[in-house]
C-alpha cells in the first residue's frame, strides 16, 4: 500500500487490518488460516456475515415468540450477544 510514499509490509497491513476489526469478527478471523491480505479480508467478510445471520435469526426467533404469544417454561431462548 502506497500512502505518502511508503510502502509498508503486507504483514503490517494485514496486522493493521486486524486492528480495526469489530473485536467480535476479529476474534474468529484471528484463529482461521490465512495466507495473504485478499484472504484476511474475504475472511472478515464469511464472519461477519455469518454473525449477522445468527444475530438476525435470534431477533426473529424471539420476535416470532411474541408474536404467537407462546410462555417459555421449559425451553429457553439464548441469544448470545458480545460486549
Amino acid at each position: 500500500m502506497i500512502r505518502g510514499n511508503v510502502v509498508e509490509e503486507e504483514e503490517v497491513i494485514m496486522s493493521m487490518f486486524l486492528n480495526g476489526l469489530n473485536r467480535d469478527i476479529a476474534n474468529v478471523v484471528e484463529l482461521q488460516p490465512y495466507m495473504d491480505l485478499n484472504d484476511l479480508m474475504h475472511l472478515a467478510i464469511k464472519v461477519e456475515k455469518h454473525i449477522k445471520r445468527k444475530s438476525s435469526a435470534c431477533l426473529y426467533g424471539l420476535w416470532g415468540m411474541f408474536l404467537v404469544g407462546s410462555r417459555i417454561t421449559e425451553e429457553k431462548v439464548v441469544c448470545h450477544r458480545s460486549r
